[in-house]
């Protein structure tokens, strides 16, 4: 009986939500516990350029980039092809072995958008160029710049985002 109320409330909570996949919470992968907003002490430049070691077993300095305030450009040339919808998981790699020296990103799309077909290419981009101590960021290779705000700017000075010490596919409410 109490399994069926269970079953049933979902069910009602996802029709009202327009979408069985709006019943889905996204995901939020916590990074690097001396990324700037972990610990308070790391800049973002030197997370960036690798000067934090790695964790072991797994590379350290993966971040996120949202485009929170994309949607308010009042010119949008600067963020290229990009979605601010999507979320962005990007590193900076050099001289890691198996790994491209460059950025390197990754698309996160919401639960809803990442199961229909239009939006399952390879969204995967690496050996992109940019240099991260001349606060240079690159996304799919579009030029960006950020502060130690981590603030991201695009190449007409617009604030355009804000990088994240994690990785998600929360974005999808800063959509234009």
């Amino acid at each position: 009986m109490l399994r069926r109320a269970v079953v049933g409330a979902a069910i009602a909570f996802a029709a009202l939500a327009g979408s069985s996949s709006a019943a889905y919470a996204p995901f939020h992968n916590v990074g690097h516990p001396n990324c700037p907003t972990n610990d308070g002490k790391t800049k973002w430049i030197d997370f960036i350029s690798g000067k934090v070691p790695d964790v072991p077993g797994r590379r350290a300095a993966f971040f996120g980039v949202q485009f929170r305030f994309a949607k308010n450009l009042t010119d949008r040339s600067g963020m290229g092809a990009l979605d601010p919808a999507a979320c962005y998981s990007v590193m900076f790699n050099k001289n890691r072995p198996k790994f491209a020296n460059g950025y390197e990103s990754y698309r996160n799309w919401s639960y809803d958008r990442m199961n229909r077909p239009e939006y399952k290419q390879d969204n995967h981009r690496a050996a992109l160029p940019g240099d991260p101590t001349q606060y240079e960021l690159n996304v799919e290779g579009i030029m960006f710049l950020y502060n130690e705000a981590g603030e991201i700017f695009d190449t007409s000075s617009q604030k355009v985002g804000q990088l994240v010490c994690y990785t998600s596919n929360e974005c999808e409410r800063y959509r234009y």
